[in-house]
């Protein structure tokens, strides 16, 4: 059984975390968001990702497995330090893209996949990391892969209103490419079919 615990830090505000042991983070990239940089860290075994990420904000913050770059059909990892409880806060979510509008629906997933490790906050600053299957056999997730994906990250300065209400609209975001593959172990595609 997975338990949360939370210690308060006098820099960070606090700091959550599930008691298993985290998996070694040997992976780096920069993530830009024009004259901000944020990172993202991930480790993996032969069936769970991990991933860190640390973004230049006090709001929400999303990094995704994306088709082709852009937003429709992506599979996010969402989340945000609370401000007033200073819970720290992970969510699964699909975008869905309408073609005549662009507007981007920033739903949750039926099922919740990402696993908090832990969360804090500082002043400038929000770091995440969650740990998740490789393939989840979600439909709305999309698997991580041996090949370079196209990943997706946004922020906001501000925390949504609530943990189900309404996701505002970004105020920097970015895409990359990132080969996940190196780092992947050779994997037992027979693990993987759903």
């Amino acid at each position: 059984m997975l338990k949360l615990w939370c210690l308060p830090l006098v820099l960070c505000g606090s700091w959550c975390a599930v008691s298993a042991v985290p998996m070694q983070l040997s992976h780096f990239m920069t993530l830009s968001f024009g004259a901000a940089r944020g990172f993202a860290r991930w480790g993996l075994n032969s069936t769970h990702v991990e991933i860190e990420l640390t973004f230049p904000t006090t709001g929400w913050m999303a990094f995704g497995l994306s088709p082709d770059g852009g937003m429709d059909d992506s599979d996010v990892l969402f989340g945000y330090v609370d401000d007033t409880s200073r819970e720290a806060v992970i969510q699964d979510r699909y975008l869905e893209q309408d073609p005549a509008t662009y507007r981007v629906n920033f739903q949750l997933d039926d099922q919740q996949d990402w696993k908090l490790v832990y969360g804090m906050q500082n002043n400038t600053h929000t770091i995440m990391r969650a740990a998740r299957k490789l393939q989840t056999c979600d439909k709305q997730d999309h698997p991580f892969t041996r090949d370079g994906q196209n990943v997706i990250f946004a922020l906001h300065p501000r925390d949504p209103a609530g943990k189900t209400g309404p996701i505002i609209k970004h105020s920097a975001r970015g895409n990359s490419i990132i080969d996940f593959g190196e780092a992947l172990p050779a994997i037992n595609a027979a693990k993987f079919h759903c």
